[in-house]
């Protein structure tokens, strides 16, 4: 709530959550669902770009 109060203006879900990913990435000790949970957020010609690593070294799933 505090990146919306502080932003003193309407934001959409996207640009909340991009304030407080970087923060979810480096807080807490598990952090294997952060990466998903982010991939789920993005559209999906982005959502691409990120598998593309994955599909280059044979580790996508599915």
């Amino acid at each position: 709530m505090n990146v919306r109060w502080e932003a003193g203006r309407p934001m959409r879900v996207r640009g909340l959550l991009a304030k407080l990913m970087p923060e979810a990435l480096t807080a807490g000790t598990d952090r294997s669902p952060v990466p998903a949970r982010f991939a789920q957020s993005v559209e999906e010609d982005a959502r691409a770009l990120l598998d593309e690593p994955a599909r280059r070294t044979g580790r996508e799933k599915g």
